[in-house]
């Protein structure tokens, strides 16, 4: 076997070896970054979930209340929105963020434009929103009144050294005008 085809045959095993390293590198990179992602979602749903079912319960002190005061009727039409609002939280539970992820996965593999495209709306929007958010806040800014500054105090330069104040040894020229005649 000649040295070109030994060093060809152990480049390409090395290359396959480093292939199968970064591919399940990249496996379990993905699988790591699937299983946050699915906790963060797991979180936010019980979140979302807690604060519908705190708005469940204000519609439903609401809708006694009004009762108290003697709006039957339209307690009736807030307790019926409280029950629908109760039923959509618990149908919070039956979604499954795995199919779900899948659907978007498949989507974005299958539409790759319409998906770019959407998220370049989105990115617009928030642009969008941002730019509003900071003119507003500059603007906010401009219509509150400021507290009076304190004035600036102004610091003095160093005196410049003078022939008789320069260390010995350092000598000083003298400028001479050169006349033209």
């Amino acid at each position: 076997m000649s040295t070109k085809a030994s060093i060809e045959r152990t480049a390409n095993e090395v290359f396959e070896t480093v292939e199968d390293q970064v591919g399940r590198f990249a496996g379990k990179a993905y699988e790591t970054g699937r299983a946050q992602a699915e906790a963060v979602v797991d979180e936010q749903r019980n979140a979302f979930k807690n604060f519908c079912m705190t708005i469940v319960r204000a519609l439903r002190r609401g809708g006694d209340e009004l009762r108290d005061e003697g709006y039957a009727t339209v307690a009736g039409m807030v307790d019926d929105v409280a029950t629908k609002a109760e039923d959509m939280t618990s149908n919070v539970d039956d979604l499954d963020m795995r199919s779900a992820t899948q659907r978007v996965e498949d989507f974005v593999r299958e539409k790759p434009l319409v998906a770019y495209g959407a998220l370049a709306i989105a990115g617009f929007l928030v642009a969008n929103t941002l730019q509003s958010a900071a003119q507003h806040r500059q603007q906010r800014n401009i219509a509150a009144p400021r507290p009076a500054s304190k004035p600036r105090t102004v610091q003095s330069r160093a005196p410049r050294q003078t022939a008789a104040a320069k260390p010995a040894g350092t000598t000083t020229r003298k400028r001479t005008a050169k006349s033209t005649a």
